[in-house]
């Protein structure tokens, strides 16, 4: 039915999109072209289904073209089969019908879409690559293993088809990859492939059998068929043996002949080219060495000579490869005991061309077994200090040894004690040895005597010292005994080292000592004396003397301090006197002191006055009153003082104790306790010229006073508190004591008085001045003295008995009367009344007489002075005119 209407129009249409665009002119059993009306169509003709295998017919992508224009273009879905939208199935081809209605004319036009399956299958499966031994292969079971799991796992959007692979269903090959690809195919001819690999491994290579080990065997040898040797494979089975020979010399030159290497290859390979080798090697040598005969072992003299034409060569010589040997030798000397003796090894060496070798050794041996020859000194009798001299004793002459020029000689004394050390008898054994030991003895007697006494070569020296601190006389004398007085003496056998010394008081076999000092008979100005003889015995008991003395000296007179102060006594009552102790003064002298130690203690206990609150009232001052001490005795060094608290308040710093000593002299602080009632000491250092000073009256006093704190109360201070609570001093010290002193006092010049022992006397001391002299003398006569004052004061009144009262009546008519007054009639006094003294000066008449001199000045003569002399007249005038 042609359309005619709307020839005009132009009409597009827009139809499915699809993947490819092409043009098609519609045909078919529609009219292509109709009657009036041509479609052309411009867009995809193919339409791609999904995963349902489907596709959607639908209008879209693509342009339809008319022409002419129709008046209406009719989709016609009865004609086409499907309506539009619907679902068409793969494979499918649709022809779609349109209707052109135009000008009266209508014209069914159509094409063709088809509808296409593209999607392969999937195969849904990892296909799994093998490798495995050739003993294990099994290639047919593996390729099906893997196309079960595709089967039962390959999927299609439409319908799987077929399945299918590449490699052959079975191999005969034992080794090596194959390669097999898996293909899945659907219905509409598409295809999904995957490769998979299946290896056949082969690393054994075949074992052969009956290789033989390598060998060495001789030259002369036959040399060893080859054996037959075959291979077998684990996978392959028997496989062929292929075999090879190579010669290869290992030496060159003769030796090449007899020294070669025989290598023997067999070889297998199976079908994965594994391979096999294995060799014998036949070593072909020479080693065995010639042989020979040698000469027989020799011992020769050292005189004798050692070449082989005396000693002999080799004999018999043979080998069992080569005719061509070299002979030869070699000495080895080994030095005997002596240089005239050896040993001689003598090795003889055969050599063939390949350079094995046979040694023997021959040993020869030189020796020396003659004994020296000699002249040797006769028997003698020597002085000790010729016992040594060789040029005198002797010694062996005219020595002859068959090998040794120069054969030692030497002794061996035997000593023969004799009465002394150096009077013996030498037993001495002369051998001559040669080199190699080889001697001869001979014993020669030596008389040795001493007889010579030794000599003084530095007599003993006179020894004079003084006395003084530190110096003992005893001491040095023993010293000086000891040093043989510095004398040297030598002797012409025994060392000076080793001479005897001893020493006697002169004159006399009595052993040197030091007399003790006789005061009554020294010569002046000497203490202590002693002539010593020194005599030096050698060790046979020859002696030698020198005399020397010793002398301690004393030259200074005692040293005396602390002489006593003077002073003003009073009369003892009643009497016109006063007894009176003297004190000593301290004296030191520097001879014959004894020095002695001393140690005082005394203990306190801490007390408060009574009635005194023992807490708040600090201790009483704890005094210590030392006798006993001071001179004759004199302090040698330091004196040390040591206070010790016990159970003693004395811990807190405000509580301790002072030491002082005689005129308030500060000493030192008492160190603090540890704790309350606890114990503590502290020693202090006094000089000894103090102490002496405080000695001097024979006691020492010591006081401990507590500290008492500034605006604080009493138990800031060191209190009683503690139960037995006490306090001890002690002195130590060492004092010398002159013991050869002698001391004497006079009074106003009068005779001297001893005093034995030296201490402190009581003295009656007459009214008025007094002078005490003191004399101290050592034991030689040195003499010191010192004086003081003592002044014995009358304060004692006379007792005067006076008359008795009067009464006098006066005259009448008088106020006054002259009367005579009595004197008393006894007076009586400790020092006694002494009558008027009366004294006339001067008391020659010319005398009196009054002179003039001349006075230019005056120019006259003036009178000169007169002095009136009163001698004699007695002290104490009574009280009144004089």
């Amino acid at each position: 039915m042609i359309n005619r209407l709307l020839l005009s129009w132009s009409l597009r249409f827009v139809l499915v999109a699809g993947l490819f665009s092409w043009t098609t002119t519609a045909n078919a059993q529609c009219e292509s072209p109709g009657d009036l009306f041509s479609l052309t169509y411009t867009g995809p003709d193919t339409f791609f289904v999904g995963n349902t295998c489907t596709d959607t017919l639908f209008i879209g992508t693509g342009s339809l073209t008319v022409s002419p224009s129709p008046s209406s273009l009719i989709y016609s879905a009865a004609l086409t089969g499907y309506s539009l939208g619907s679902q068409i199935p793969s494979g499918t081809t649709v022809t779609l019908h349109y209707i052109a209605i135009g000008g009266g004319v209508s014209d069914t036009l159509c094409f063709d879409i088809v509808f296409a399956d593209t999607v392969p299958p999937a195969m849904n499966y990892t296909f799994a690559n093998d490798t495995v031994a050739c003993g294990s292969a099994n290639f047919t079971a593996w390729w099906q293993t893997q196309m079960d799991s595709l089967m039962a796992n390959a999927t299609d959007n439409c319908t799987v088809d077929t399945f299918y692979h590449s490699a052959p269903d079975t191999i005969v090959d034992n080794c090596g990859m194959f390669v097999d690809t898996f293909f899945v195919a659907d219905n509409a001819g598409n295809i999904a492939s995957a490769v998979a690999t299946y290896v056949i491994v082969d690393t054994l290579a075949p074992a052969l059998t009956g290789v033989p080990a390598d060998t060495m065997i001789a030259c002369s040898d036959p040399i060893p068929p080859a054996p037959a040797v075959t291979a077998l494979d684990a996978c392959a089975g028997s496989v062929p043996v292929l075999f090879s020979v190579v010669i290869t010399p290992v030496d060159t030159g003769a030796c090449a002949t007899y020294n070669y290497n025989i290598t023997r290859t067999w070889t297998a390979t199976d079908g994965c080219s594994n391979t096999v080798t294995d060799t014998q090697i036949i070593q072909v040598r020479d080693t065995e060495g010639p042989n020979f005969s040698i000469p027989p072992d020799l011992t020769l003299d050292c005189t004798a000579d050692t070449d082989t034409l005396v000693t002999g060569g080799i004999s018999n010589i043979s080998d069992n490869c080569d005719e061509g040997l070299t002979v030869a030798f070699a000495e080895n000397i080994t030095p005997g005991g002596c240089p005239q003796e050896m040993t001689i090894a003598r090795t003889w060496i055969v050599t063939d061309a390949c350079g094995n070798s046979r040694t023997k050794q021959q040993t020869i041996k030189v020796e020396d077994n003659t004994p020296p020859v000699a002249i040797f000194p006769a028997d003698i009798t020597v002085d000790c200090d010729s016992a040594d001299s060789l040029s005198l004793t002797g010694q062996p002459t005219t020595i002859l040894d068959d090998c040794d020029i120069a054969a030692a000689i030497s002794t061996v004394d035997v000593i023969i004690a004799g009465l002394c050390t150096n009077s013996f008898t030498i037993k001495r054994t002369w051998r001559v040895t040669d080199a190699c030991g080889n001697f001869v003895e001979h014993v020669q007697t030596i008389t040795i005597t001493d007889i010579s006494g030794p000599v003084i070569s530095a007599p003993a020296h006179e020894l004079t010292i003084n006395c003084g601190p530190g110096v003992d006389p005893d001491v040095v004398f023993n010293a000086w005994i000891a040093s043989h007085g510095n004398a040297i003496a030598n002797d012409n056998c025994t060392p000076t080292s080793t001479l005897t010394w001893t020493a006697f008081n002169a004159g006399t076999s009595d052993t040197a000592f030091l007399s003790a000092p006789d005061c009554g008979n020294l010569a002046p100005g000497v203490f202590r004396t002693r002539t010593v003889d020194f005599v030096a015995t050698d060790e046979c008991g020859n002696t030698v003397k020198t005399t020397a003395t010793f002398t301690a000296m004393d030259t200074k007179a005692p040293v005396i301090t602390n002489c006593p102060p003077d002073i003003t006594i009073q009369s003892d009552a009643g009497v016109c006197e006063a007894l009176r102790t003297l004190p000593l003064p301290t004296v030191v002298e520097d001879c014959g002191n004894i020095l002695t130690s001393f140690n005082f203690s005394m203990n306190e206990v801490l007390t408060v006055p009574s009635g005194s609150d023992p807490v708040e009232t600090p201790v009483n001052d704890v005094v210590f009153n030392f006798g006993g001490l001071g001179p004759p005795y004199s302090t040698v060094g330091n004196v040390s003082l040591k206070i010790s608290l016990n159970s003693v308040d004395a811990e807190s710093p405000t509580e301790f104790l002072n030491v002082f000593g005689e005129n308030n002299v500060f000493l030192g602080q008492v160190a603090h306790t540890p704790a309350q009632c606890g114990d503590t000491s502290s020693t202090i250092t006094i000089s000894g010229a103090l102490f002496d000073q405080w000695a001097f009256d024979g006691t020492v006093t010591i006081t401990v006073t507590p500290n008492i704190p500034a605006n604080q109360p009493g138990r800031f201070s060191v209190n009683p508190i503690c139960p037995g609570g006490n306090v001890t001093a002690e002195l130590t010290f060492n004092a010398n004591f002159p013991t050869y002193l002698e001391f004497e006092y006079s009074i106003n010049g009068g005779a001297r008085i001893p005093v034995v022992p030296i201490a402190a006397l009581n003295e009656f001391i007459q009214q008025g001045p007094n002078t005490i002299t003191y004399f101290f003398t050592d034991c030689v006569g040195n003499e010191s003295s010192c004086s003081y004052h003592i002044t014995v004061e009358d304060k004692e009144p006379p007792a005067i008995i006076c008359p008795s009262d009067q009464t006098i009546s006066l005259s009448p008519g008088v106020c006054e009367e002259t009367v005579e007054v009595p004197l008393y009639i006894t007076v009586t006094d400790n020092c006694g009344i002494t009558p008027p003294t009366t004294q006339t000066q001067p008391v020659l008449p010319a005398d009196r007489l009054i002179t003039f001199s001349y006075n230019p000045n005056l120019n006259d003569f003036v009178a000169d002075d007169k002095a009136f002399i009163f001698t004699g007249l007695p002290g104490n005038a009574t009280p009144g005119s004089v």
